[in-house]
């Protein structure tokens, strides 16, 4: 499978594209692909279906949509499209923006309502005819800032937890990242944040709605999608670089959470 690096993008660090119906853009991309840098889009009109981390979804007019680095992707069909979509790269996110997406992205949607937008589709407009870098920079930053905010506004509405729950979700999600390969004992993560197991459990359970075991082996499982996707390599060899010395356990938890087989899921997407 593609990846795309940042290092394509604007020498600003950013790539603005409007899409609009009929008109035909060469660097449109529509096979399944990841990319290292954020993409944040309005549909403006139409609508588009597309699969975001193995998962389907069909975005209607006047929504948002945000995709994080790393996620798999590909746009299946857009239907009378209008759409004004931003890649950047993470290093123009400062450190408020940084955690304002870091939040949003313990509700695992990328489709949001686009709200009260209008003044953004101005922005849009002139970063797309913009030649001076640092203007381009600062109004990509504003439109980053903006959208960021819109979404922040949603999932405040769907996550009521306490801030402090919120901030050691993240912590847990960070700590996951870190050690997911050679760790998954919700224990461990739980003794990393000082907190108890059940307390981890609660937390887990009631932003997300999963156990923090059931969460841990979602995640794995993703990444394990993520492999299959886009290497050649055995199930064996994913197995132990994921941290798995008994690749016939990894192909019983990845079949137990994925509803199929690693093979058969690496057969279904050829």
């Amino acid at each position: 499978m593609i990846r795309h690096s940042s290092a394509q993008l604007h020498d600003s660090g950013y790539f603005c594209r409007i899409v609009r119906p009929g008109i035909t853009s060469h660097d449109r991309v529509s096979y399944t692909h990841r990319d290292d840098y954020y993409i944040l889009g309005i549909i403006v009109g139409g609508e588009i279906d597309c699969i975001i981390d193995f998962q389907e979804y069909s975005v209607p007019e006047n929504s948002i949509i945000m995709l994080s680095p790393g996620q798999v992707h590909q746009y299946i069909i857009e239907r009378d499209l209008t759409a004004l979509m931003l890649a950047f790269n993470p290093m123009l996110l400062d450190d408020e923006i940084h955690y304002r997406f870091e939040q949003s992205s313990i509700v695992h949607s990328p489709v949001y309502k686009a709200e009260g937008c209008e003044d953004v589709y101005a922005m849009f407009e002139l970063l797309s005819r913009q030649n001076n870098k640092s203007a381009g920079r600062y109004l990509a930053q504003a439109i980053i800032s903006v959208l960021g905010d819109k979404i922040m506004e949603q999932c405040y509405k769907i996550n009521r937890e306490s801030s402090r729950r919120i901030d050691l979700m993240l912590k847990f999600r960070r700590l996951l990242r870190e050690n997911i390969t050679e760790e998954r004992r919700p224990s461990f993560y739980a003794d990393k944040m000082n907190i108890s197991p059940i307390y981890l459990n609660e937390i887990v359970k009631d932003i997300t709605g999963q156990s923090s075991g059931q969460y841990i082996k979602n995640e794995i499982v993703l990444l394990a999608k993520r492999e299959l996707f886009h290497t050649s390599d055995s199930i064996k060899e994913i197995a132990y670089r994921l941290g798995f010395t008994d690749s016939a356990y990894f192909t019983r938890l990845f079949t137990d959470v994925a509803g199929v087989s690693p093979g058969k899921f690496r057969g279904n997407i050829d």
